[in-house]
């Protein structure tokens, strides 16, 4: 098993033709389970002082239009994604950051000019420990601005700023 650590990278207009990641998919290996993910785990993903800018896939269903990762330990400080996939590419399905982690630990983090069918900046899974702090979700487009999805852990959203978010219902939606 492999421990996975990127700090200080830009990723200006990656894209994919896949479901998942627009610029990193990282796993340890895929589990099909439909739109629930439940992938297995890397050690530890840390991801320090990066920006993702223009991230997008050629798919409409994307999950983490900038990351898409399974880690037990997840570290997610001082970064940025920047219209991931916004609004000159085709809307995502879930969030610019799609974090499954049993602990989970982000500050800092920036999510801005979002375009999304359901979580527009950050959706933490599987989490049972961990804080989300200092967060500035901006511009965003999308059903939930940030989504806690089958996590077993006390959430506490602290000094964080939420501006400019458009909430809409999918077609259908209940």
């Amino acid at each position: 098993e492999y421990n996975v650590i990127i700090h200080g990278t830009i990723f200006n207009n990656s894209h994919t033709s896949n479901k998942m990641g627009g610029a990193g998919y990282i796993v340890a290996s895929k589990k099909e389970n439909g739109n629930n993910f439940a992938d297995d785990m890397i050690p530890k993903l840390d991801v320090q002082y990066c920006c993702f800018h223009d991230c997008y896939s050629t798919r409409a269903d994307l999950y983490g239009a900038a990351l898409f990762s399974a880690a037990k330990k997840t570290i997610l400080f001082y970064t940025s994604s920047v219209n991931c996939p916004g609004q000159t590419h085709n809307e995502a399905e879930g969030a610019q950051f799609d974090l499954q982690s049993s602990n989970v630990s982000s500050r800092q983090v920036n999510a801005t000019n979002g375009n999304s069918k359901y979580c527009g900046a950050i959706e933490y899974r599987h989490s049972t420990s961990g804080y989300f702090r200092y967060e500035t979700i901006t511009n965003i487009a999308c059903m939930f601005g940030i989504a806690y999805t089958s996590i077993t852990v006390d959430v506490a959203l602290e000094l964080s700023n939420m501006v400019n978010i458009s909430l809409f219902r999918t077609q259908g939606g209940g």
